[in-house]
């Protein structure tokens, strides 16, 4: 017989799951991309963001959720169509086998797309803003930036002409410090992927190879991009399931400005902002009993 959770027993669930999986001593949620009715009266939800070869750039900004700096800011432009028609939508929501919150990035048709996901503090742009921004001492959240995934179907038959197979994508993650020094560190989820808990781990400590000058401890911004080709006919998917910062405390090695740390904003997650990487867990329980 099957059996349904309420949504409070869900919610109790994913907290014990995500707390018995992160370290004692750092964790930081920078994104779950949640929403709740409550929300909606003073934070609507981020709107769907539909791009194509009739309106090729589309941007929004969305206070709703547990989001580091209080807001999420989103944008899809398209880069190449290669045949008659392509589109790309980005949209917030509840979905999957489990009823949890997404970001799903759906391409359909022949095109390619560029994907970038930006926190740096309430400004409503798409740019990055000019002031501090998050302020965040990244270094006592941890030593891992984290991309949770659900699910990837990509279909380009390789046309990109790049060294990735087909059915990869390439996800930067920039990180900028309070004096504009930039870092970027990349990785690739491999292959299709038509169900399951993943992470896309990116160390602190290849941050910080790539630019001795980059300070760890004050970071700015943080953005997250992709360019992705999808080839049709038919449609080209991949699911987030959020973003955060887990592992050991991070000790420093660059030391550009020998600033004193600072503690870092929300870092101990809300018992509502717990989507990123609870699942997993869950999901081992609930095949140990069928």
């Amino acid at each position: 017989m099957k059996k349904f959770v309420t949504f409070a027993q869900r919610n109790t669930i994913l907290t014990l799951a995500l707390f018995a999986s992160l370290p004692a001593q750092a964790g930081l949620i920078i994104d779950d991309f949640s929403f709740h009715p409550s929300y909606l009266n003073t934070h609507p939800m981020m709107p769907i963001l539909t791009a194509n070869q009739a309106d090729p750039n589309k941007y929004a900004s969305s206070t709703t959720g547990n989001i580091l700096g209080g807001e999420r800011d989103v944008s899809v432009n398209m880069t190449e169509l290669l045949g008659q028609y392509a589109q790309s939508t980005v949209n917030n929501g509840w979905f999957g086998p489990y009823n949890m919150p997404m970001m799903t990035i759906r391409l359909d048709w022949t095109g390619e797309f560029s994907y970038q996901i930006q926190y740096d503090g309430l400004d409503g742009a798409a740019t990055r803003n000019g002031g501090l921004g998050l302020d965040l001492n990244a270094a006592l959240a941890g030593d891992t930036l984290q991309i949770g995934y659900f699910r990837q179907n990509i279909y380009n038959d390789n046309a990109d002409g790049d060294a990735d197979p087909t059915g990869n994508t390439t996800w930067d993650i920039s990180l900028v410090d309070n004096n504009g020094h930039v870092s970027t560190v990349s990785n690739t989820i491999v292959g299709n992927s038509l169900g399951g808990f993943n992470l896309l781990n990116f160390n602190f400590s290849d941050f910080e190879s790539n630019n001795s000058l980059f300070d760890i401890s004050h970071v700015s911004v943080i953005e997250i991009a992709s360019t992705i080709m999808a080839m049709g006919p038919g449609s080209s998917w991949i699911e987030l399931t959020g973003i955060g910062i887990s592992g050991d405390v991070y000790t420093q090695t660059n030391t550009p400005n020998n600033n004193n740390p600072q503690n870092p904003s929300n870092s101990v997650p809300e018992p509502s902002a717990l989507a990123l990487f609870a699942f997993a867990l869950v999901a081992m329980g609930i095949r140990r009993k069928k």
